[in-house]
């Protein structure tokens, strides 16, 4: 062989694994992993927590993130637009959500595939079927409501359009309906 054979067979050689490598680069650059956020009120029993607040922890997520949050008490209105998991560390007896406003939704999820579980949700108490709402699902499919104890709320849970819905958490002391719902379809709820 050539000596300028050689040399033309290793530059080939050496373009293709450029052009792999680069292909490869490519490939993988695009996928990101999923985040785990946690959230504590006080920061007593996670003192590295992102954040405070669970609306802010949501503000900061991707669709995929998982949100996890310590024991205490959140008084706030929490609005969920992203697929995503929001759970409790220690469980509902110890993670309480109470609305900031009593005439607006405690969770209000207008994302598909929410997984909502282990708190405490309460204070709701607005006289409007869709208003004074623990967990509010609206047009959202493929959810997972589990181990929550919904009270003092004027509804406990109400869905609004969608299927493949999961709910199974203790629902006490609501004014008018535990779980209320409009134009679902497959809806699973156990108690």
């Amino acid at each position: 062989m050539k000596e300028g054979n050689k040399s033309g067979m290793n530059i080939k050689r050496l373009l293709f694994g450029f052009c792999t490598a680069f292909v490869l680069l490519g490939a993988f650059a695009g996928v990101a992993s999923a985040t785990t956020w946690h959230v504590d009120d006080d920061r007593a029993d996670y003192p590295d927590a992102d954040f405070t607040k669970i609306q802010d922890a949501l503000d900061a997520a991707s669709g995929g993130d998982t949100i996890i949050v310590y024991r205490g008490t959140y008084t706030e209105n929490v609005d969920v637009n992203k697929s995503l998991t929001i759970k409790s560390e220690s469980g509902a007896e110890a993670t309480i959500v109470r609305a900031a406003n009593t005439h607006d939704r405690v969770f209000e999820v207008r994302a598909d595939y929410v997984n909502i579980s282990g708190f405490t949700v309460r204070g709701a108490t607005h006289a409007w079927e869709s208003l004074g709402v623990g967990i509010y699902l609206y047009q959202a499919s493929g959810c997972n409501i589990s181990d929550n104890h919904i009270s003092n709320n004027y509804n406990g849970i109400y869905v609004w359009i969608g299927h493949q819905k999961i709910i199974s958490s203790l629902i006490t002391m609501y004014r008018t309906m535990g779980v209320a719902s409009s134009w679902v379809l497959r809806a699973i709820i156990q108690s």
